[in-house]
């Protein structure tokens, strides 16, 4: 097997070189903590499987399973309740609070750390428990994470599993042969997939079933995936348990093979495509600094103070346009909700028909089953149309979101080339253009949490007195339920309004922000390189002497890294 060294060497490595003939003590401490950060992302070689899926399909059993012993303490109830990190290194563990302090603890009580029984309501106010293993089953870089069951990501918003999620590389969907694919993990899995995750699925618990019967499972759900997504999807018929017991039959030893495969293809796309990305990047920035600072340094007073009055001036120009360019955008997202509050009116009319013609079932007569069953009836028919509206929305403010967030990205792309154009134009230095985003910036994921239990209705058939007659009763019944078919669909289409128009707003605010951040990064480097050229002036003359001869030797060794890196291609 390669190792994550031997990985990075072949990969990240050019970028690391080139990184490492930057002379850093020539470099102020700001930019060393630059070129420092880079190292590290670059000499980052985890890459995170994260195992998700409802309550009690037995991912904690399975990610045992993978790892080839029992770490994760497993129960007859459902026991996670905190994230847990199993990574390869000396045997240990850790725990780590959101305020920062750390706890080493003892890897055998997991239990009285990472489940609800031994940290209730996470009363340890823990973020996540880090667990060490020196005999991981798995590639070096291979990071295994075991979250909440869906139900505590989808219906309390659980912070510490959802923060893994946009970090994801591998998600692993843990399902049950006794329980259908729900829709939180359908939607989940889409969501993954649409925003570059690799998603495995794992039908668990195979050991309940006979071979007959586990194909029939296996056919089953990846029927049901295909027609969630184009693409298709592999699914593992698996059992955890005999596995631990040392079947060779289990299925485990194939799903770790195809994730081990999955993982060392994705570490070297991911690097190649990246680090050289990054270091670029990292280079560009420096040598803006260091050479506006040497030009600044070295001007006349009157003609360093004509040339700062322009750049002040560009500056508020580009400024301007930016502010400009985020109000057009929050019109854009103003636009899609208002869009999306029109279809949602169209979606409540449809829902009161809906409910109406179900209530028709039980207007003739003999139909006193149904009557006793009203109250299941609408909630099948709000949970139905729910289901089938959700996603299509879903999916129309997503695209539309999209479109805005890359006419964004363009035009604040186009500002940050205005700011590199006009300050070489006005000092007289060559100033690197800053890459364009647009093209790869992911889709602004909209995400909706409804609950996936039954909707609340209040009980419409108990104030009614059985001693009233057949025909009596059953029209009062219609009569007070066609009164609240109105109201429970303004209810729950709102419900499904507010939802995917929070998402919206959430979203948005991320591509701005994402948008922002090479206009931001050019003009904040140009802004702290006149900062230190102003100030370089005012040293004395020996120590002025010594920050020239600094940035030359700075200068010098960001042009070599650049022909280094530009050497290996």
């Amino acid at each position: 097997m390669t190792t994550a060294g031997h990985e990075t060497s072949e990969v990240g490595g050019a970028g690391l070189e080139a990184l490492g003939r930057l002379r850093l003590e020539a470099f102020d401490d700001e930019d060393v903590a630059l070129v420092r950060a880079a190292r590290e992302r670059l000499a980052e070689t985890d890459l995170y499987v994260v195992a998700l899926g409802e309550f009690k399909r037995g991912k904690s059993t399975l990610l045992n399973a993978l790892v080839g012993h029992p770490v994760l303490p497993v129960g007859v109830v459902p026991l996670t309740a905190v994230v847990t990190v199993l990574r390869r290194g000396p045997a240990g563990a850790v725990a780590r609070r959101e305020d920062g302090a750390e706890t080493f603890v003892d890897p055998k009580r997991l239990v009285d750390y990472v489940t609800e029984e031994g940290n209730p309501g996470n009363e340890r106010q823990l973020s996540r428990v880090e667990v060490s293993l020196p005999d991981l089953d798995l590639p070096e870089n291979a990071v295994l994470i075991d979250t909440p069951g869906l139900g505590s990501v989808f219906e309390s918003g659980s912070d510490h599993t959802l923060r893994f999620l946009p970090h994801v590389d591998v998600a692993l969907v843990v399902l049950s042969v006794d329980q259908p694919l729900s829709e939180a993990e359908a939607r989940l899995a889409a969501d993954l997939r649409e925003q570059g995750t690799d998603v495995l699925f794992a039908l668990n618990k195979t050991d309940h079933l006979s071979p007959e019967e586990v194909d029939q499972a296996l056919a089953f759900v990846a029927g049901r995936l295909d027609r969630l997504s184009p693409e298709p999807t592999p699914v593992f018929g698996v059992s955890a348990k005999t596995a631990l017991q040392g079947a060779a039959a289990s299925g485990v030893p194939e799903l770790r093979a195809r994730l081990s495969e999955i993982l060392k293809t994705r570490y070297r796309e991911i690097y190649a495509a990246q680090s050289a990305r990054r270091v670029r990047a990292v280079l560009d920035e420096l040598e803006i600094r260091y050479t506006v600072r040497a030009e600044v340094a070295g001007r006349g007073e009157h003609e360093l103070q004509v040339a700062l009055e322009q750049l002040e001036k560009s500056r508020a120009e580009i400024a301007r346009l930016a502010e400009e360019q985020d109000a057009i955008f929050a019109h854009r997202v103003k636009a899609i909700e208002r869009g999306l509050g029109e279809r949602m009116r169209g979606f409540q009319q449809r829902l009161e028909e809906a409910l109406l013609a179900a209530l028709k079932a039980i207007e003739g007569p003999g139909e006193e089953a149904r009557e006793r069953r009203v109250d299941e009836i609408m909630s099948e028919v709000i949970a139905s149309l729910l289901s089938m509206a959700m996603p299509r929305e879903v999916a129309v403010v997503r695209k539309e979101l999209s479109d805005a967030s890359e006419r964004l990205h363009a035009a604040l792309d186009g500002l940050a080339v205005s700011v590199a154009e006009d300050t070489e134009k006005i000092l007289g230095v060559p100033i690197a253009r800053p890459e364009p985003t647009a093209g790869t910036t992911l889709t602004p994921n909209v995400t909706v949490k409804l609950r996936d239990d039954p909707v609340v209705l209040e009980i419409l058939t108990g104030a009614l007195q059985a001693p009233l007659p057949g025909r009596v009763r059953r029209h009062l019944l219609v009569r007070r339920s066609r009164q609240r078919a109105a109201e429970l669909a303004n209810r729950h289409a709102g419900r499904l309004r507010s939802e995917i128009a929070r998402g919206l707003r959430e979203a948005g605010w991320q591509a701005r922000h994402d948008a922002h951040e090479e206009l931001d990064r050019i003009s904040h480097s140009i802004e702290t390189a006149l900062e230190r050229g102003i100030a370089q002036r005012r040293l004395a003359a020996a120590e002025a002497d010594s920050a020239r001869s600094e940035v030359a030797t700075a200068l010098e060794s960001i042009r070599a890294a650049r022909a280094s890196l530009d050497a290996a291609g």
